[in-house]
């Protein structure tokens, strides 16, 4: 920007940590340059972003602990459990902490598991085994019930089969399996067989208009979830991350007729609703994130009380639980300054992109994890609203970038 013109980048003691590790990116060429006497004749821009969760201290020094002890000890680990179910969704969560409930989940797993073909339930998380012997884990999405020989449908000529949806696997590699499958041990409880991963889930999130969900502006930025977060802890973290776009002062829009150049300029203090409806987006999305996060934590806790009951009152509670976020969250994403989508398919930075669109809401659920709705070919985009107003101000939450 003229200011650094003279700064040779060669000449400082550079310290530069690689990303991933185990390649040669970009990086590691930059750091890996003869230092020499000539000027650089180019920019070399890095863009850096920084994690965006924070894992708690304390549920680290208990992984440690529970790495550390035998497979017998790990089974009945009951200490870490209550310390990962007393810290999950409190009120320190998705603010001060990210807690990974990756022991929760696997607990869960476990007490859920079907004792009949009545108790086969979506979302219950398994691992599962393919044509070829692997095991990967996965979310029951749906239960079959077939029909024998075209009887009318009862429980006496009734079978039942389940599809179980695979983690980072598109919808095409989904696979039904039978009672006898179940029976046969080829779906067991999750990470019975196969492993957890141990790096977070890397999303990254564009911005777009809501009138064209893939006109997109702006730099996009990456969000890191938990494999085992549900959509509604993953969605707060989402939703905590784009509020940040809305903090500091409001800005308008400028154009200078004669050189016909597009600016932004902040808003005078006078313009009041402005800033009140900037606030008010906040307040908004402040209130979806405390919904999100409570019923996240009563959903866990209320399966954790089962104990080795998993009767069907228990089953009821649990479904009324995502019934009442459900609608809950139909008052509250319309206050919302913007929707969002999942993009499937093609991500939008593709140059195929515009040819292979498909866009579907984003679902803040508590059945399913983000870990197992998400996969390599799908990103997300925060499509702005344009608030308008009756003035010469335009659009307030949202102004379409400069051209």
């Amino acid at each position: 920007n003229g200011e650094i013109e003279n700064f040779s980048t060669t000449d400082k003691n550079i310290s530069l940590s690689l990303i991933p590790e185990d390649k040669n990116g970009p990086c590691w060429h930059f750091s890996s340059m003869e230092k020499t006497q000539e000027s650089s004749t180019h920019t070399t821009s890095i863009i850096a972003y920084e994690i965006t969760f924070n894992p708690r201290p304390e549920q680290e020094k208990s992984a440690a602990r529970f790495h550390d002890l035998s497979s017998d000890a790990k089974g009945n680990s009951t200490g870490v459990i209550e310390e990962a179910l007393r810290l999950y969704g409190d009120q320190a969560e998705c603010r001060l902490y990210d807690t990974n409930p990756q022991i929760l989940s696997k607990k869960m797993s476990r007490i859920l598991w079907p004792r009949s073909a009545a108790d086969l339930t979506v979302g219950l998380r398994v691992d599962a085994i393919d044509h070829r012997s692997h095991w990967f884990p996965g979310t029951i999405v749906e239960v079959i019930q077939v029909e024998n020989n075209g009887a009318a449908k009862s429980s006496k000529n009734q079978k039942m089969k389940i599809k179980v949806h695979f983690d980072n696997f598109s919808k095409k590699w989904d696979l039904t399996y039978s009672l006898d499958d179940i029976r046969a041990g080829k779906v067991q409880p999750l990470y019975s067989h196969s492993r957890p991963k141990d790096k977070p889930l890397e999303v990254q999130i564009f911005h777009s208009n809501k009138n064209d969900p893939l006109d997109l502006f702006g730099f996009p930025f990456f969000t890191h979830c938990q494999i085992e977060w549900s959509n509604a802890r993953a969605g707060a973290h989402i939703l905590s991350q784009a509020s940040r776009y809305l903090e500091g002062e409001p800005q308008r829009v400028v154009v200078d007729g004669d050189q016909n150049i597009q600016q932004f300029v902040n808003f005078d203090s006078k313009d009041s609703e402005v800033s009140r409806r900037c606030k008010d987006a906040q307040k908004a999305i402040g209130k979806t994130i405390d919904v999100l996060i409570d019923a996240d934590k009563q959903y866990v806790k209320s399966i954790m009380s089962f104990g080795s009951k998993g009767d069907s009152e228990s089953i009821e509670k649990i479904s009324g639980l995502s019934s009442w976020l459900k609608k809950k969250m139909a008052l509250l994403l319309p206050l919302l300054p913007f929707e969002v989508v999942v993009y499937d398919a093609v991500p939008p930075t593709s140059p195929d992109g515009n040819n292979c669109s498909k866009t579907t809401p984003f679902e803040f659920s508590l059945s399913r994890t983000i870990g197992n709705c998400m996969n390599a070919r799908q990103e997300i985009i925060i499509c702005w609203r344009e608030i308008k107003k009756s003035s010469n101000y335009g659009e307030i939450s949202f102004f379409p970038p400069p051209k």
